[in-house]
């Protein structure tokens, strides 16, 4: 099972793995929200859903050329809790805006 370092790091790696993937300015500005999320996902169900959120994230990454934006890992992230039955608690960062 994947830990929030090991997505946070495969991640990056995917960005530097192309030169026309997002550059290490951009990943860094978007951390801070991708570790928030995954944080709050690890502590509602676990690390279990973690590989399935890093694997979409490097996915969605290659396949467009761009990291996924905050929102839309949030979203995302959701999708796979509650897609778990996992119920996201309206306190909770991956709460619905």
């Amino acid at each position: 099972m994947a830990s929030v370092p090991f997505v946070m790091r495969r991640m990056l790696k995917t960005c530097r793995s192309e030169e026309r993937l997002p550059s290490d300015e951009e990943f860094k500005a978007n951390k801070p929200a991708y570790k928030a999320a995954l944080k709050a996902a690890r502590d509602l169900a676990g690390e279990e859903p973690l590989d399935d959120i890093g694997e979409w994230a490097v996915e969605w990454t290659k396949e467009t050329g761009e990291l996924p934006t905050p929102e839309r890992f949030r979203k995302q992230t959701r999708q796979f809790l509650t897609q778990r039955g996992i119920e996201i608690p309206e306190d909770s960062v991956l709460a619905t805006p």
